[in-house]
């Protein structure tokens, strides 16, 4: 009696667990969120469907040991946390400084603090599909002045 041809034996694969470990691919899918500022709690219900920034900075540092050769950070995000989102930057920042290559690709759609990280990526090595969202908003300010004369000068400026 024969066996169905692989059903007992296949598996599903994350492709990004394969394609990293020889082309330098990084993902960041789900929301941007720092593991110094998340409760355990917080951690454990965020964990499943995004990832830290401290993880992802430690990649890169690590990736940027191991060789010259680019580097690939694939978006499909929502954006989250500034602070978080600049930490991603600054290991960015760190590998461009010495002289590698940081792609960034949107699969399809990079909003908030992910389009920083996007524009964040070497000139020239920015890339998304046609139909992809990029979304990038102003800073959000708020304003406490009790005249509204003074209010209107403030938001001239």
């Amino acid at each position: 009696m024969a066996a169905d041809s692989h059903s007992e034996i296949e598996k599903f694969i994350d492709p990004w667990i394969l394609l990293r470990q020889n082309a330098r691919i990084i993902p960041l899918f789900g929301g941007i969120h720092s593991m110094i500022d998340a409760s355990a709690e917080q951690a454990a219900r965020n964990y499943a469907a995004s990832f830290f920034a401290e993880n992802i900075w430690a990649s890169l540092m690590l990736l940027g040991q191991k060789s010259d050769e680019p580097v690939t950070l694939v978006l499909n995000n929502s954006g989250g946390s500034v602070r978080s989102g600049f930490t991603i930057v600054d290991g960015m920042r760190h590998l461009q400084a010495r002289g590698i290559i940081v792609r960034t690709f949107v699969l399809q759609s990079s909003m908030s603090m992910a389009s920083a990280i996007l524009v964040s990526g070497t000139a020239g090595y920015r890339y998304a599909f046609n139909d992809a969202l990029i979304h990038l908003h102003p800073p959000r300010i708020e304003l406490n002045v009790q005249n509204q004369k003074d209010q209107t000068r403030i938001l001239e400026f």
